[in-house]
């Protein structure tokens, strides 16, 4: 949920608690992912300039995931088939981290230009680029090259779309 970190489970998947620790260690956060190494959640938090990580059974804070001072503004991430992590700033500047031990592998690129913002990042199934989910785009969304980061171009008809938040695939 927007501005917390709630826990639900059971085969009802009943409310377990929510998380004090989300309110201090992450209380901006925009987007988050659980991570596939670990099962922790990652929330990405512009304000502090950080992607917190947190026990995904008690919901308390670990601590930041990826290296210090790396990130400036995250507001999206997304790990690829191989529990790679990829975080993109509000500048466009998309990180690559490993998905166990946290460390930056490399910068993959700028997926923005002027007039532009990225609200999601996600994989498309069938090629394994990357896709740009853009909140003011004209092409709100947008695939680049895993290997080369090069823009591909718009992923789909997406023409119709006036301003995209996120997206996902079924199946």
């Amino acid at each position: 949920l927007v501005g917390s970190l709630i826990g639900f489970g059971g085969t009802a998947g009943g409310l377990i608690g929510g998380s004090a620790d989300a309110d201090t260690f992450a209380g901006n956060a925009v987007r988050g992912a659980g991570n596939p190494v670990s099962g922790n959640i990652l929330l990405a938090d512009p304000v502090l300039g950080a992607v917190r990580e947190f026990d995904f059974r008690t919901t308390n804070v670990v601590g930041t995931f990826g290296e210090t001072g790396v990130m400036t503004a995250p507001v999206a991430l997304a790990f690829d088939a191989e529990n790679v992590l990829y975080v993109s700033d509000q500048d466009g500047t998309v990180q690559i981290f490993d998905g166990a031990s946290g460390l930056l592998k490399r910068t993959f690129g700028d997926v923005t230009a002027a007039g532009e913002e990225v609200t999601s990042l996600l994989f498309a199934p069938d090629t394994g680029n990357l896709l740009v989910v853009d909140g003011r785009a004209a092409q709100p969304l947008r695939e680049y090259d895993i290997g080369t980061a090069a823009l591909v171009g718009a992923y789909g008809a997406t023409a119709s779309i006036g301003q995209a938040v996120d997206a996902t695939f079924l199946g």
